[in-house]
């Protein structure tokens, strides 16, 4: 399975938290000290990684801002996420709410290592995944891409693509479903009627997948039907 989290998931309930951090430590100040703020967006961005991944270690560095800069004593900052990501290169909008009226924005960069399920050995184009081809290793989502796969049981039984490298990690995109019917073999169609199943012999007129819809030829009548793939050569004729 896969898994994309939202930095907006959780935005509005840490900006609160953290604006009345920061009310509290800069109260009566005559200005903002840059240290503090990107202090706070650290944590900010922190606990919204560990949120979105429970199982994760995260760790996040600041970029530092120009040491010219001043910011007005603020007694209220809210920061914001402008982007659906939590890891990687973030940028995050840093605004006080009063009495000073300013925006900045601030940049992360937020590790987050899980564990993903990578390849323990080559496997073919076209062959089917085993648990033994697979493992799950630690691995840096800002060095991965989307679509992941983070447990071997979805995907022992899925058909390879693409010829997969030992080491790797696996992606859905990667992967097929298996061939169940297969174009010119027999396969067997159960149809009901009422709380009677009849089944008889057929003749698959096209390769399916499970759930797929395909058609299939009696070669007795040479009635064509449209039936969904259920099993290995098997067929039903109710989805």
């Amino acid at each position: 399975m896969t898994r994309s989290p939202t930095f907006s998931r959780h935005a509005r309930t840490l900006a609160l938290g953290l604006s009345v951090w920061l009310a509290i430590g800069t109260s009566g100040a005559a200005a903002m000290a840059t240290t503090d703020l990107l202090a706070l967006a650290e944590a900010f961005a922190t606990r919204a990684a560990e949120q979105a991944y429970p199982d994760g270690e995260v760790t996040v560095t600041m970029v530092p801002l120009d040491a010219r800069l001043t910011l007005d004593a603020c007694d209220e900052v809210r920061f914001d996420p402008t982007g659906d990501r939590v890891a990687g290169r973030i940028a995050i909008r840093a605004r006080c709410a009063g009495p000073a009226s300013w925006g900045i924005f601030l940049t992360a960069m937020v590790d987050v290592v899980v564990p993903v399920v990578t390849l323990a050995r080559p496997v073919p184009r076209g062959s089917v995944l085993q648990a033994a081809d697979l493992t799950t290793t630690r691995q840096n989502l800002g060095q991965i891409r989307d679509g992941y796969v983070v447990d071997t049981a979805d995907v022992a039984g899925m058909v390879a693509k693409t010829t997969l490298r030992a080491d790797a990690v696996l992606y859905q995109r990667q992967l097929a479903a298996p061939r169940l019917v297969t174009r010119g073999e027999p396969v067997t169609v159960a149809a009901r009627h009422g709380h009677v199943q009849v089944t008889t012999q057929a003749i698959a007129l096209s390769d399916g997948v499970y759930g797929e819809q395909v058609q299939v030829r009696n070669p007795r009548s040479e009635r064509v039907v449209t039936g969904w793939v259920t099993g290995p050569g098997q067929v039903s004729t109710r989805p």
